[in-house]
């Protein structure tokens, strides 16, 4: 939310509008829509808002939208994960300036990987071996740097 404007907690949100990036987002939507229930709030679609008391939502389609929409005060807050708020290209620096932080969801994976049941064994685990060792080989940096910034890929 802006930092002007009085919300200070997820309850400060009720009769408010709020734009979440897809309904397939885990950090942009998903996770916010969990914490913002068990706050005690009901969601309703922009569109269909029956109650003042409920925090209407609608989706923006990006972060970048979802910036744009809450710099305009089109919304009053807007959910996103850390990726994107840290990314000048998906949140300006001069918007993030204004807008501050209420709510922090737990940390969660940002992906799975996945293999085929009936892979060999070895195949698996030579597979799993190269992967928690990319980090360590400077020819494999832009590989995981390329897969949503990662870092390293975790044990």
């Amino acid at each position: 939310m802006r930092k002007d404007s009085g919300i200070e907690t997820l309850q400060d949100l009720a009769g408010k509008t709020i734009a979440f990036e897809d309904p397939l987002s885990t950090s942009g939507y998903l996770l916010p829509t969990r914490a913002i229930e068990s706050a005690g709030l009901r969601l309703e679609a922009e569109a269909h808002a029956q109650s003042d008391a409920s925090l209407r939502y609608r989706f923006s389609g990006s972060e970048q939208n979802s910036s744009a929409l809450l710099f305009r005060g089109s919304v009053d807050a807007i959910a996103l994960s850390d990726y994107d708020w840290l990314r000048a290209n998906h949140v300006p620096d001069n918007q993030r300036t204004q807008f501050a932080i209420i709510h922090v969801s737990e940390p969660v994976p940002r992906a799975i990987e996945l293999v085929r049941a009936t892979m060999p064994e070895a195949e698996k685990q030579a597979l799993r071996s190269f992967m928690l060792r990319m980090h360590l080989n400077p020819a494999q940096e832009n590989a995981l740097e390329d897969y949503h910034d990662t870092g390293r890929f975790p044990s």
